[in-house]
């Protein structure tokens, strides 16, 4: 009996760890035009681009500067759009966002931070679950 519920907890869990970390980044897609030129780790993050991570109207930094340069990834490689003191070249290639401050290349590059830590926290629910129950 314990060992058909750790199944089920185990596997309960492991499908929330998935939704939990991957959802976000099926939800956000940029024009196919801009999507492509930044590195495949983006996707086509909106965020990169816009302030909000659903796109929008509104342009940040990175992307005012984008624009502003028709839309020429290599004229405002070497520029810090965000002022964070990385130059946005650097933050694409360690996948953070060049038009956000709070988002700088330190840690670990290229993970969406907040989806890793839901990931984690609903995956050891279960875990904490199981426990309570032997």
């Amino acid at each position: 009996m314990v060992n058909t519920r750790f199944r089920s907890t185990l596997v309960i869990g492991m499908i929330l760890l998935v939704l939990g970390t991957s959802t976000p980044l099926m939800l956000i897609k940029a024009r196919p035009g801009y999507a492509n030129n930044l590195p495949s780790s983006y996707g086509s993050a909106c965020q990169v681009c816009h302030v909000s991570s659903s796109g929008g109207e509104t342009l940040n930094s990175y992307g005012s500067d984008y624009a502003d340069h028709d839309n020429n990834i290599e004229a405002i490689s070497k520029l810090d759009s965000d002022d964070d003191g990385h130059s946005n070249e650097k933050e694409l290639k360690a996948g953070t966002f060049p038009g956000d401050p709070d988002s700088s290349p330190q840690g670990i590059p290229g993970f969406p931070y907040e989806s890793i830590i839901l990931g984690i926290a609903i995956g050891i629910l279960p875990l904490l679950w199981m426990k309570r129950g032997t």
